[in-house]
């Protein structure tokens, strides 16, 4: 269970990324894609001597999911913030105070920043599997895996933000997917924290309740018959 939500946490990465790439210019999905491409270059001396269980075991370490998790969590919180932006300028920015316009100037580039920011999680999701094509092709240059992942993501990652923009012309509605999508990423990451290790908690001797439970249920029973007995007179007067 832990380790099929670690794989679908790297899978929704890859459109949380496009998603988030077709709400900027298409010039910027080429310079992604090329970014990509070096990447897996750079790392091909260090896909090539990574063991396969060494890696498996980095990505399932239980700090290494809390640290995902709460990278995701983060991202979540500035997706949600770009969604709900203020979109133009109002007449009332026209009237601003000096220093708020100063303040203002300043949150500039942080805006711009939060419209170009793509999960860095993204890059451990390449390296791994470029890792996993270098095993899958023994015999090969291991040029040759850091290629194909790198071209794919040089020719797929224009090609499908272009194919967003096109049937999802409307900005919102990119918007929108990437917004679920930042969830979708968010709870698999969550839920990729849980362990598969059951913990069996000592029964107590003896079968009758607790003195806090018997509390409990009879504070509940009492509730019970005064809200009906309250709700019947209430209907009579009524009457």
């Amino acid at each position: 269970m832990t380790l099929t939500m670690v794989y679908l946490t790297l899978l929704l990465c890859l459109p949380a990324v496009v998603a988030k790439i077709s709400l900027l210019p298409r010039w910027a999905s080429v310079a992604y894609g090329g970014l990509f491409l070096v990447f897996c270059l750079i790392m091909t001396d260090y896909a090539s001597l990574a063991p396969r269980a060494q890696i498996l075991q980095y990505t399932t370490a239980p700090r290494a999911r809390e640290a995902v998790a709460i990278l995701v969590t983060v991202e979540l919180l500035l997706v949600v913030s770009y969604a709900f932006r203020k979109r133009g300028k109002s007449p009332r920015a026209l009237h601003l105070s000096p220093a708020r316009q100063r303040l203002s100037r300043l949150m500039t580039p942080i805006r711009v920043l939060l419209r170009g920011y793509v999960t860095p999680l993204v890059f451990p999701t390449l390296f791994f599997l470029q890792v996993q094509l270098c095993y899958a092709l023994p015999g090969v240059s291991f040029y040759v895996p850091a290629g194909i992942v790198g071209g794919c993501a040089l020719l797929f990652i224009p090609l499908f933000t272009e194919v967003l923009r096109r049937t999802l012309s409307v900005q919102e509605l990119r918007e929108e997917l990437m917004l679920i999508l930042s969830l979708l990423l968010c709870i698999c990451a969550l839920l990729s924290t849980a362990t598969d290790v059951i913990l069996y908690h000592p029964a107590e001797s003896g079968t009758g309740l607790s003195a806090a439970a018997a509390i409990t249920l009879a504070v509940i029973i009492l509730l019970f018959i005064i809200s009906f007995f309250v709700q019947k007179n209430r209907t009579y007067k009524l009457k």
